[in-house]
């Protein structure tokens, strides 16, 4: 791959010297601390020829969409509300009661969704779920007296205001992050799509 890559080089003539950074799946072959394609082009290849060089080497260009969210200081919204959905998703009969009420309540929405930390857009689907349903899910905990701080985030306006700060956010994110997947995006439309956002 990296032989594959030095003759795409020399045949449109691109200078190593304008290499600012590689961008990467994460795949063994292409991160391998060894043999790996990132440290041949970075070490190998750019180093040796300017060696004040240096090229920054990125997972994947979801990658800085993933950092912006992970340095996000949204916890005091998302764990009250991650402990409500697991109190009511966690257990069987929770599950199926609330259910039931959603139906009694005539409600839009059927079911709430789970957070999964590892697959972090989750968060954002959870989160406006929770919002839709705020009402239905007072009442439902209320009902049950659980002791959830949900309540406090939703009493309070100023926690309120976070709240719903936070679903937007998470929202665009998701949006963001939809419009870097697929087939035949090009690494300029995924910079320029990140770049809008930043601005």
């Amino acid at each position: 791959m990296f032989h594959h890559l030095c003759d795409c080089f020399d045949q449109h003539k691109l200078h190593w010297a304008k290499l600012v950074s590689i961008t990467t799946d994460g795949a063994p072959c292409l991160t391998g601390k060894n043999v790996g394609l990132v440290k041949k082009v970075v070490n190998d290849k750019v180093s040796g020829m300017y060696p004040d060089r240096k090229v920054i080497p990125l997972h994947c260009i979801i990658h800085q969409e993933s950092l912006c969210k992970s340095d996000l200081h949204e916890k005091h919204i998302v764990h009250p509300v991650v402990k409500a959905v697991n109190y009511i998703r966690s257990k069987g009969l929770n599950h199926r009661q609330f259910f039931s009420f959603l139906a009694d309540m005539e409600s839009e929405h059927t079911h709430i969704i789970f957070y999964n930390s590892d697959r972090w857009l989750s968060l954002g689907k959870m989160l406006r779920r929770v919002w839709d349903l705020q009402k239905e899910i007072l009442i439902f905990l209320e009902t049950k007296e659980a002791k959830v701080d949900l309540q406090e985030l939703m009493a309070k306006s100023g926690l309120k205001c976070d709240f719903a700060f936070v679903v937007d956010l998470m929202e665009k994110l998701n949006e963001l992050n939809v419009t870097l997947q697929g087939k035949n995006v090009f690494a300029h439309e995924m910079y320029s799509a990140v770049h809008l956002q930043q601005n």
